[in-house]
């Protein structure tokens, strides 16, 4: 059971709306196993950013942190499964493959919350995790649905437009 009720809030309503994505973007039980392994996925990268996070801040600065090296090294993590799921016949149209990086976008989005929340005052837990759901974690969401729909849209097209489509996708979500 989750004591802290923004750490259950910041957990909670990010699954409940992947979920909803999931169920309207026609994902159905052929894919949901590449949603559950890129939420995994996301989850799981966060390990290795953070400690990327706290060298860059302290080599360059937060400023230079937020604008720059955030948003590269995030993006790429998150997405770094997507190509392998949706090279899996599972993933069939680009939808799947929007649900897929939202899923890696979202389990990314759940871990940061708890670091963010760990760090915080008992306080200020609830008003952190309110503000979190309601715009960073639609952001990592959305930024890494960009991606997959790109990478599962190209995927049977030639290497060029893949690696094309994929470039473009990650600049767009890292800006």
């Amino acid at each position: 059971m989750i004591a802290d009720p923004g750490i259950a809030l910041a957990t909670v309503v990010p699954l409940l709306c992947l979920l909803a994505v999931a169920a309207l973007g026609r994902v159905g039980r052929s894919a949901s196993p590449l949603v559950a392994i890129a939420l995994v996925w996301g989850f799981a990268s966060t390990w290795v950013v953070v400690g990327f996070n706290d060298r860059w801040n302290a080599a360059f600065g937060l400023t230079s942190l937020i604008v720059l090296g955030a948003p590269i090294l995030e993006e790429l993590a998150k997405s770094l499964a997507t190509p392998f799921l949706a090279a899996s016949r599972r993933c069939t149209w680009f939808v799947d493959g929007t649900i897929v990086g939202l899923a890696a976008g979202t389990g990314f989005a759940i871990r940061e919350n708890w670091v963010y929340l760990d760090n915080a005052p008992d306080s200020e837990g609830l008003g952190i995790a309110l503000a979190r759901i309601t715009s960073t974690n639609l952001m990592h969401a959305g930024c890494s649905a960009i991606v997959g729909a790109a990478i599962a849209l190209t995927w049977t097209r030639g290497w060029l437009r893949r690696t094309s489509f994929t470039i473009a996708a990650l600049a767009c979500s890292m800006t």
